[in-house]
Order: C-alpha cells, then structure tokens, then sequence
C-alpha cells in the first residue's frame, strides 16, 4: 500500500497501480495532435472581429470593403445564424442555457455586451490576410454606459443589458418541497433569485451561544488553460459538416452546433483532439458555429484559433461575486443555524454557479438548521462558465473563514470542531438528500492525526491554517465498446474526453474484469459518429460513470468469451468460469483457455467479439477534503509565501494513484493562484488591463512547496471499486485555507480576494491604524 494512502479500501490487481499512462508517449514526443495541428487541403484560415467596446447599440455593420479583399474568401455576422426566438419552447429537454442567448454569445446580434464579445468573423486565404480584414469590416455602434459590478447592476439606475430579460421567479426548497415566492417579471439584471433551506433558522440561531457574521467579497478568474481554443470545420457539399476541436465534450459541441445552426445533429461529426488544458473552460463552445458557417459560404475546411488576448476576453472566467455569511454555535461548539448570501456574476448572459456554490457550501457540516440564498446577476463581463467545483470555492472562501473565527471565539481546535460537526452517512444536506456512505469524518481525523498539523511553526509573521472542502461530484450517460484483438489485447473505445487520465483509469477498470495487464488495454477517445452518446467531461464524473461503462463492456466481454469456450468445448455455458485472465471448466481441469489463447481462436470459432456498454449510473459519492498549510508573511510588502502545504482527500478508490495526486496538486496551485494573485482587472472603461499571461499572475513552480498529498479512501458503494470523482473538490479549500493562516501570521482577517501584496498590505496598514 502507498504511505500516503490511509483506510485503503479492497486491494485489486490492476485497479490501484500506477501503469504507465497510454498517451504518454505521443504527448512527449509531440506526435498528440491538438486542436490547432490539424492541415487541410485548401484549408481557410479564420479571424474573429471582437467589439471594442464593454456596451454598445450595433446599429449596422458593412462587410463590403473585407469582401473587396481578393483573398478575402468569406464574412459572417449574426444574420447567418438562425435566430431562436428565446422563449420556453425553444429550450431543448433538459437544457440549462436559453439557445437565443448562446447563439448570441457566439455572435452578437443587436448589442454588443462586453469587450471582446465577437461581432463578426472573416475567412481568408492566411490569418494575416485575415487579421487585416477585420479592420476592413466596418461597425457602427452607439457607445452605452456599462455595468461592470454585480451590486451595482442591482440598483434601480443601472444599465439594463437585456431588455427582454424579467427575473425569474423567486422559489424556495425544503426538504418537504418546492415553495414559489413573489414573481418579479420586471425587466432587470437580476437573472435568477432562488433559496434553499432545512430546518427552522429563527429556532437555530436563537439556540446559538455565539452568531459570527461577516461579509466577503471574490474576483473573476480564469481556468488558466496553456492551449487556446481551435476549432475547424468542414461543411461538405453532401450537407454533412466535420469539426476538429479539443473541447470537454464534442458531443456537446456536436449538440451546441445543432442548436445554434438549427440542423439535426446527426449531420455533425466532431473529432476530439487532445485538449491542452479546460478546467470546466471548454465546456463552452464558441467557435465550431462560426468556422462551420465559414465553411459553408466558401465550400472549403475553415480552421479559427484565439489568440492568448482573445481567450481573456471573449471566453468565460468563473464568477466574482459577493458572499455574506451568518454561523451560530453553541458554547461546546456545534453548528445550529447557518445562512448564507451568494451574489455571484454572471457576465453578459444569465447562468452563474451560484446553484453549485448553494449545493455545497455547507456540505462538511451536519448543521440542522440552514439556508442559502442565491443570486444570479448579468453585467457588461465576459458570460462566465465553469471553473473547476463552479460556485464552490469563493462561497467556502467565506464560510470557512467565519468557522475559524467562531474557533478562536471557543478557543477550540478547528480540527476538532470539525469533527464535532462533521457531516456523515444520514446528515441531511442544506438541498435536501441524505448522504450515504461518505468519508469526512475520516479526511478530518486523517488530518488532524497528520505530522504536519502538529508540527512546529517557528518564526515570526507565520501561521498555519485549515479549510475543509465539497463537491458533490456528478455522473451522466456513457459509452463504451471493447473489442478483443487476435493478440489477446482490447481496443477500448469510449467518448470522454481525456483532460485528467481518462485513458488510463478507463483501461485499469477494463482490465480489472477481464484479468489482463492494463498495456494490454488500448484506450482511445471516440468520434461522435464511432460511439455511443457521451456527456461532456466535467463534474469529476469521467472515472465514475466511464469507469462504469469499461466495467460494463468488460462484463460483456467476460460472458462472450464464457459463451464461446462453452461453444469449442461443447458444454454448457454455466459449467465454465472465468478468472484472473482465464476462462476454465469448472469440473475439469483440461479445459482451460488463457485470454490470450482464446483471443486467437476467436475468428475462427464464431467470429470476432466485442463488448459494449451504454449506462448512465447512480449511486455518485461525494468528496471531502482537508487543507493545512503553512505561510509567511513580509509585513514590510505584504507578500505571502507558502511554506508548507498537505492536502487531505475521500477519493473512494484511487483507481490510478499519481493521476490523483496529480489531480489534487493541480487544484491546489490553481486555488493558491486564487488566493493570491488572480484577478479580472477592469479600468474604468470596462477593458481588462491585464489580458495576457504577463500580467495575469498565475503561480509558477518556483512559488510553491512540493504539495503533499494524503489519499484517504472510504470506498463508494455505489461504484464497483468504490470511486468518488477527484479533480475538482482540491480547490475548493485553498482560499479559505490561506485566508485562515494569514490571520494567524499577522492578526488580519482577508475578507477580498485576492490576498495579493498590496491588498495584505492594506489591510495590515488598517491593523495598525486602529
């Protein structure tokens, strides 16, 4: 067992290695293709023209001196999209995202609602040509004040970004049901207003001995992925169109291009490329649409590529937002009532994760009484989209502050608090299901049983600080085929794409049934015309319900290939058995076929065999986790360095224990980027100022410590070796973490983020002055 694998669940042959990952040869070498690597005869090159402006009226824009280009091929605007009507008809089932307002993200119809928001697109033989072009397409707009601030996008005089935009009705849940409140129907920059609770919160917060509330304020980030978003397409003259993108889901890139084109979705193919980074970034799709249309005009493939500035300001950050938070204890420590404000930012179009941030915030704590008010608010930014655990971390950046408050307050350990109050199979969540089999209390015990929690901290201007963490985790549909080779290998075919080593446990998990090595597994990542429907990869669902669907096959598989020994040995099926790679007569021991003898007998006997697998499982189990880290502070320039960091996790099953470690540490360093430097920099004219990776402060490998990593595994019972998705519930504590072990190095409470230099500073320079 890994030392730094605690409560280890079943031990299995293949599940729970470390084989050498299958793509790894072909990305080192440079032979993995990416969305920009694909040449095509007579291939176009495409250039999107972006507004300049933050608001503005587009009153008319004339192609005419771009078309008079003679190697200006082609120039679309919104008039070559269909235009959906956006009404409640036009949502297709299950749709979370109005498709007026996603065609008109991609190309902006009568307004222009950020800077950067795309206007037009032109097709031309080089993108130089092409670049040169967009000045020759010609805009009239009418400049409008912007609304660049949630808060002030809620005061009765601030510009309305969509007129036929009217709030939502305001609902309430319980755990007994759905309650409506006051309907609104009043046009405004209020997308959506909801609430959640159990419980009777008057009750609890008049059980409380001690009621800490206190306000936080957070700042758009970027997932920070290296590879920029390329797509290319192909619109054939048969109808049909082909698109090469690196996407987390080009099944949803298929169904987003449907959408917005108004075409059946199975005149599309999309072919995944290999994605260079998206963190829930490429879940959204903004130029497949446009370069098909291109291509469409010219009778020719169309490739469009962002530049670094483009990704900053045409593509979705996660929310800024602003969080209140109200805890009340007893005087021996447990919870009694929480409530919690999250007024998170939508940008141009509705659809923050304040429904995600609602859903988990609490999800550490068995806390009786409890409600979470969300608030779903457009402004002239960017529309957001997903971020790693999207909602979750800046609403836990508050809570968990406001619990190390109410610590100091008891003078009690947080670690032992929140074990005190720890949520466990039964805890009732603030959404209204119980959990089942869940590993908090383990994550919470493991860290305070850890070397670094009692460690010695010594020096001045250091502390240590704690933050728990949530993410619900989530499943979707999944397919699989595996087929078995002559050689005694199987080529598995699957449909998620491969952002955190999709390949790898996808192939462990087949293996696993069938008994062979994993390299003997050949994992690829399918077409959307040569698998089965596949939900985009998100949600720290992959390992789950992909897994789900390689057992499955490998299932199928496994009873082929009884069925088939049954068949040369002319007995009945239910007198062979198979195991650890062998299939045998259960009563007589000459009859016995290895994988690899039956796989060459295969054809000759019956023909070739392949398993398959469509699923959409339950049974999804949550992840815990427990950050420590250690910093210090300059108070003489406010920055902060980072010692020491552990970080603790419920992974279930760790199917592959670098990739999880690697999982953990890569959430870690972005939630420390987070916490310290990262931020949307708007001027006063609503145009980012720092839209580059040089001015962009991501941390680098010189900023941070190793960062330990403590798999705990409470296996998942819904899951047939107990895996819990990974990847996302990592970055949910850092923030608060840091936050917390800043006010123990130097007595400040950061309640804004970032907890950069010069807001440290401010803030120390606040301390002394009272």
């Amino acid at each position: 067992m890994d030392s730094n694998i605690v409560l280890a669940t079943k031990e299995y042959n293949v599940v729970g290695t470390r084989p050498i990952r299958h793509d790894g040869t072909d990305k080192v070498t440079g032979r993995a293709q990416y969305g920009d690597d694909i040449h095509l005869p007579g291939l176009l090159y495409g250039k999107v023209l972006r507004s300049p402006y933050s608001h503005a009226r587009i009153k008319s824009i004339d192609a005419t001196r771009a078309l008079a280009h003679p190697e200006v091929r082609a120039v679309v605007t919104a008039a070559d999209f269909p235009q959906p009507l956006g009404l409640a008809e036009d949502l297709a089932e299950g749709a979370m995202q109005n498709p007026l307002f996603t065609s008109n993200n991609t190309l902006a119809t009568d307004k222009a609602l950020y800077k950067g928001h795309a206007i037009a697109a032109v097709a031309a033989t080089s993108p130089h040509v092409a670049e040169e072009a967009l000045s020759l397409i010609d805009v009239e707009y009418e400049v409008l004040p912007p609304v660049m601030d949630a808060v002030e996008a809620l005061k009765d005089d601030a510009p309305v970004l969509h007129e036929r935009l009217a709030t939502i009705a305001s609902f309430s849940t319980r755990a007994g049901g759905l309650r409506r409140e006051d309907d609104q129907g009043k046009s405004s920059n209020l997308a959506n207003r909801f609430t959640v609770e159990i419980g009777d919160l008057e009750q609890g917060f008049s059980d409380a001995d001690v009621v800490v509330e206190r306000e936080f304020k957070t700042e758009a980030v970027h997932q920070g992925y290296i590879e920029p978003h390329s797509a290319t397409a192909h619109w054939g003259a048969d109808g049909r169109i082909t698109i090469w993108c690196s996407s987390q889901g080009h099944f949803g890139a298929r169904d987003t291009v449907a959408s917005i084109l108004a075409i059946p979705v199975s005149s599309i193919r999309v072919i995944p490329m290999e994605i260079g980074g998206g963190f829930g970034g490429k879940l959204t799709y903004y130029l497949e649409p446009v370069a098909a249309v291109l291509s469409k005009k010219t009778g020719r493939p169309v490739k469009l590529t962002m530049s670094r500035t483009e990704v900053f300001e045409g593509t979705g950050p996660t929310s800024g937002g602003y969080i209140r938070v109200k805890v009340g204890v007893t005087k021996d420590g447990r919870m009694t009532a929480a409530d919690s404000q999250l007024l998170y930012d939508a940008g141009a179009f509705p659809g923050s994760p304040a429904s995600g941030g609602a859903a988990c915030v609490y999800g550490c704590y068995d806390i009786p009484n409890a409600r979470v008010e969300g608030l779903d608010v457009v402004t002239n930014r960017p529309k957001v989209a997903a971020y790693r655990a999207p909602g979750v971390p800046a609403a836990t950046f508050g809570f968990e502050q406001v619990l190390d408050e109410i610590c100091k307050k008891l003078d009690m350990d947080p670690l032992e608090f929140r074990l005190l109050n720890a949520s466990k199979e039964g805890t009732r969540q603030v959404t209204g299901p119980r959990f089942g089999r869940i590993g908090c209390v383990e994550t919470v015990q493991a860290a305070k049983d850890h070397d670094h929690y009692s460690a010695p901290l010594e020096g001045p201007n250091r502390g240590r600080g704690v933050a728990g963490g949530f993410w619900r985790n989530n499943t979707g549909a999944s397919s699989a085929t595996a087929a078995v080779n002559a050689d005694g290998t199987v080529s598995l075919v699957e449909g998620s794409a491969d952002i955190g080593g999709t390949r790898a446990v996808s192939a462990q998990q087949c293996a696993e049934v069938l008994g062979i090595p994993a390299e003997d597994v050949h994992p690829m990542v399918g077409d959307t015309d040569s698998i089965g429907y596949t939900s985009n990869t998100g949600g720290s669902g992959v390992a789950f319900k992909t897994g789900w669907a390689c057992y499955q096959a490998a299932h199928d598989v496994r009873r082929q290939m009884i069925d088939r020994a049954a068949t040369i040995w002319d007995v009945s099926p239910e007198d062979v058995d198979y195991a650890d790679g062998a299939i045998f007569h259960k009563s007589d021991s000459e009859l016995r076929f290895t994988f690899k003898e039956l796989a060459r007998r295969l054809n000759g006997t019956g023909g070739p065999i392949t398993g398959r697998a469509n699923v959409e499982p339950g049974g999804v189990g949550a992840a815990f986790a427990i950050h420590i880290v250690d910093v210090e502070v300059d108070p003489d320039t406010g920055k902060v360095d980072i010692l020491r960091y552990t970080a603790l996790q419920d992974v279930g099953k760790a199917v592959h224990p670098s990739y999880v470690e690697g999982q953990i540490q890569g959430g870690v360093s972005q939630g420390v980027g987070w916490a310290l430097n990262e931020e949307y920099f708007y001027n006063d004219k609503g145009e980012m100022a720092n839209s580059s990776f040089l001015d962009y402060r991501m941390p680098t490998s010189l900023d941070l410590p190793m960062i330990d990593t403590v798999i705990v595994e409470v296996a998942n019972p819904g899951h047939p070796y107990g895996v819990r998705g990974v990847g996302e519930c990592p970055i949910v504590p850092p923030m608060a973490a840091v936050a917390n072990a800043i006010h123990n190095a130097v007595g400040v409470r950061m309640n804004n983020l970032p907890m950069s230099p010069g807001n440290v500073l401010e803030a120390l320079w606040e301390k002394q002055a009272r």
